[in-house]
């Protein structure tokens, strides 16, 4: 379509062109056209006049009729939660409290620090602070947690 006082040239197919499904699936240089769109895509509504590959078809010209841009999921990486990594997305995790170690990372080598009942400090071991911080907890008052 040729839009009169400019320069811009739109060379789209549109439905019932004869362009559609009727280039050759071999010749296609890439896998997606100028648009980004999934490159060999068969329309239902037009007969497939070019050379297909196993049931694919490209269109003339540099522009898909009807096609669609690939779904691309989240990456995923190693969440440490308290005492468990689960693999998740960077969103999920921080939804959940956790930390994300990173896209493509699993939990094998993320760090993530097991949960070791009995140390009241955080320090990841169990000595006489932590028995200390209970025994001053409990001295405390004690009571229920918050």
């Amino acid at each position: 379509m040729i839009v009169q006082g400019t320069f811009f040239l739109d060379v789209r197919l549109t439905a019932g062109s004869p362009g559609i499904d009727a280039g050759d699936t071999g010749d296609a240089l890439c896998c997606f056209d100028l648009d980004g769109n999934v490159r060999a895509f068969d329309d239902p509504a037009t007969p497939n006049t070019g050379q297909g590959i196993s049931g694919l078809w490209v269109d003339h010209g540099a522009y898909e009729f009807g096609s669609f841009a690939p779904v691309v999921p989240d990456p995923t990486g190693a969440c440490c939660l308290v005492g468990s990594c689960v693999v998740t997305t960077e969103t999920e995790c921080i939804a959940s409290a956790g930390t994300y170690s990173g896209d493509d990372t699993d939990c094998a080598g993320a760090g993530c620090l097991a949960l070791c009942l009995g140390d009241m400090d955080g320090d990841n071991d169990i000595d006489g602070d932590d028995v200390q911080l209970f025994v001053d907890a409990l001295l405390g008052g004690g009571g229920l947690c918050p």
